[in-house]
């Protein structure tokens, strides 16, 4: 057993024997920051996992509440509203007596 694991490495190492990691300091200076711009540079360059379920069931709650408030709106709305006719004309009556006004003025 200890022959066979002894001569996987001798093989291996021959086989690696021309590739050379020229970059120790380089790989030293990424994991461990030593000056503010490598520490901040450190910081920036993590990575951030948002999880797309919660993210997607907020924005749909969102949305629908949102769209709930305008439906109740316009039904409060609509239901103040009255039709007057003028003149031959039909007009809202909320936007007739805003208009009446603004031309007394």
């Amino acid at each position: 057993m200890r022959q066979e694991k002894e001569a996987i490495k001798k093989r291996l190492n021959d086989e690696l024997q021309h590739v050379k990691f020229t970059q120790h300091q380089e790989v030293l200076n990424r994991t461990h920051p030593v000056s503010a711009k490598e520490k901040l540079a450190t910081f920036w360059n993590k990575e951030i996992e948002i999880p797309l379920v919660p993210v997607f069931a907020i924005f749909s709650l969102l949305i629908f509440s949102w769209g709930m408030g305008m439906e109740q709106k316009q039904q409060n709305h609509s239901i103040s509203r009255q039709l007057v006719e003028v003149g031959g004309n039909v007009y809202w009556e909320d936007e007739l007596e805003r208009v009446v006004v603004l031309r007394e003025n």
